[in-house]
């Protein structure tokens, strides 16, 4: 049984996580290997890379339709999704004052990323924090259950757009709408998109404050 499993032809069905890189997507890594300088330096090397960085920045910006003073590069998801929180709770409380208590709402399924700080912070007791659960037959989230935990003291609803495990897309036009409504112009939506890069109705979607 053994030479006839290993005779078999693999398929790889685990793409909504992780993908093969294109080889387009490789060589422009490889030549940027070729480009070493510091982005920071005034020199021509440093120039010449942070003419590569900007000019990256630039072609992202345009594909989402933003500026490209809105495009922030991080060293992955895990980084930004950080960023996202902390900068979103600061903000807040710069804005109200640092005794102000934030309010969070997430889904029950984001990342680890996402919810091991915030679950750390409510237990520090820096915020509260709201876990919205999911409807077991659609993966989606229970938007009635969204809607009754906006608060005044809600500063951030966080969704991850595409489930990396389920692949499940979550209705975040109608999170959007929820936000809208509740007229609180300082409350943040950021949608984790890692996994929505072949979806360009949702990725373009100019709805979010973070992604």
């Amino acid at each position: 049984m053994a030479w006839y499993i290993e005779e078999q032809r693999k398929v790889y069905l685990d793409y909504n996580a992780t993908t093969p890189i294109d080889e387009d997507v490789k060589q422009s890594i490889v030549d940027a290997f070729e480009i070493w300088g510091n982005p920071s330096s005034n020199n021509e090397l440093g120039k010449k890379a942070s003419d590569v960085i900007e000019d990256a920045r630039q072609k992202i910006a345009k594909l989402l339709h933003v500026s490209d003073k809105e495009i922030f590069f991080t060293s992955g998801g895990t980084e930004t999704n950080i960023w996202v929180i902390y900068n979103c709770i600061e903000y807040r409380k710069a804005v109200w004052g640092r005794d102000y208590k934030p309010h969070i709402i997430v889904s029950a399924i984001e990342h680890p990323s996402i919810l091991e700080p915030l679950r750390d912070l409510k237990k520090k007791q820096e915020i509260d924090l709201t876990e919205i659960g999911i409807n077991v037959a659609t993966g989606c989230i229970k938007l009635d259950d969204m809607e009754n935990a906006l608060c005044d003291r809600t500063c951030l609803i966080s969704v991850m757009t595409a489930n990396n495990e389920t692949g499940v897309i979550q209705p975040v036009a109608a999170v959007v709408e929820i936000a809208r409504l509740c007229l609180r112009p300082l409350m943040k939506k950021y949608f984790d998109q890692q996994n929505t890069n072949e979806h360009p109705k949702i990725v373009y979607g100019n709805f979010y404050d973070f992604c």
